[in-house]
């Protein structure tokens, strides 16, 4: 998983396992993907052929991508690694939080029920990184530095049904 948050309703990346990654494209409640073999696989297009439509980005309607969209957002993904997980701005915290580094940023981890989390130790107390005990990772990297994003030109897109 690879996805750049430009804000919270506005963001990109690419999603998959192994070679089978399916890039994606999603400005506010309007999700594109890019149309290559990879994603004819995964609507089991047999053979997966995308022809003279790869390259290009499919809208797909928001009754198929809410699912997608929804366990994606930034908020889905850091409820879904620390619910629960007190904020290292609650006074009754603190004692939680024990300082570190992280890539040799100053950082604060804290330790949950075999979990973490790791917040900036200075400045606002973004997220750094998050574990589960189930070994599940993420990593936010180059935060603040996402260019806004805007939907492919219209010469770009194609129909569900050129597919």
């Amino acid at each position: 998983m690879d996805i750049a948050f430009a804000d919270a309703t506005d963001y990109s990346g690419s999603v998959g396992e192994g070679s089978g990654n399916v890039t994606f494209l999603v400005i506010k409640d309007s999700a594109y993907f890019k149309v290559d073999t990879n994603l004819m696989k995964l609507a089991q297009v047999n053979p997966p052929d995308c022809g003279a439509v790869c390259g290009k980005y499919v809208l797909v309607p928001p009754s198929t991508s809410s699912q997608f969209i929804g366990s994606l957002s930034l908020s889905g993904l850091i409820n879904q690694m620390v619910n629960g997980v007190p904020s290292p701005a609650d006074p009754g915290a603190t004692n939680l939080f024990v300082r570190t580094t992280f890539n040799g940023q100053p950082a604060l981890k804290a330790t949950f029920a075999g979990g973490t989390v790791e917040v900036a130790a200075s400045g606002p107390a973004y997220p750094l990184a998050v574990s589960d005990p189930q070994g599940d990772h993420l990593t936010f990297s180059e935060w603040n530095s996402v260019s806004p994003l805007s939907p492919p030109p219209a010469s770009e897109v194609v129909s569900m049904t050129s597919l």
